[in-house]
């Protein structure tokens, strides 16, 4: 759960707000910024944390961490842009809560 939050701090609080920030100063299109901003700062995100090791990356390795990492933290991304900071603390934070468990049973 704490490194949900971090996750919350770094990628959605920083990294995609100054993105989306910046995107939409140089292109004008607001709505586009923000979401190709969502899907950068997951995908940076996913693409640091992706546990790799001297193996060749499979695809279906790929297609697992992008639903995943990419999907939910997109989702995340786009509550904090329409709700705020602490309702996507709240969601991300709180889905560990009940998921994290469920994860590691079925894994």
């Amino acid at each position: 759960m704490l490194r949900a939050f971090n996750e919350n701090v770094l990628y959605r609080l920083f990294a995609f707000s100054t993105l989306g920030y910046l995107l939409a100063q140089m292109s004008k299109r607001r709505a586009m910024s923000f979401i190709i901003s969502m899907v950068v700062a997951q995908v940076v995100n996913v693409g640091i944390n992706l546990p790799t090791a001297n193996d060749p990356v499979a695809p279906l390795f790929l297609i697992y961490f992008a639903l995943r990492g990419v999907v939910p933290g997109v989702v995340w991304a786009a509550l904090f842009w329409r709700f705020g900071f602490t309702a996507a603390e709240i969601g991300s934070v709180g889905c560990h809560v009940f998921l994290q468990p469920m994860l590691g049973a079925l894994l």
